[in-house]
């Protein structure tokens, strides 16, 4: 038994005497993109008349992107009554710029341009209702917010 033992440790030896001090293997992988936006909280009720605009800055959104030359492009899901006038104005993350009030349509339109590489959260919405018809009044309306390519 005891040289059944010492013969396995010496082939084991072996073995080890013959392994390289080194060695190669190609590793495949992919980085899938990354871009992902959140808005957190709700604004108050709007209201607007003439001459008296109403503005609310509760809403916040996060932002992540693993990309360069990212954008956010913002519109409502249907167009508002004739005589409003709705802007959003987003803070822009670190590095990028806001375009400050974008008027709001069933349009998209660029509100933050020149996004690269980030991940912030916290970041200020704040809506503006303007009237040039008397008072103005309306359902909710759904804020789309896209991020693109620039």
């Amino acid at each position: 038994m005891k040289g059944f033992i010492t013969l396995a440790v010496l082939l084991g030896l072996g073995a080890l005497a013959q392994a390289s001090d080194s060695a190669t293997q190609t590793v495949t992988f992919e980085v899938k993109a990354i871009n992902e936006i959140a808005i957190h909280g709700s604004p108050n009720m709007l209201h607007a008349t003439p001459g008296r605009a109403d503005s609310d800055s509760r809403t916040t959104y996060a932002i992540s992107t693993n990309e360069d030359d990212r954008k956010i492009m913002v519109s409502l899901g249907e167009p508002l009554p004739e005589g409003a006038i709705l802007t959003v104005n987003l803070k822009a993350p670190s590095g990028a710029t806001s375009l400050g009030d974008v008027v709001l349509s069933d349009t998209p339109a660029d509100a933050v341009i020149g996004i690269s590489r980030l991940a912030e959260k916290n970041l200020t919405i704040t809506y503006t209702l303007r009237s040039t018809k008397g008072e103005v009044s309306f359902e909710p309306k759904k804020l789309i917010l896209t991020i693109a390519h620039m």
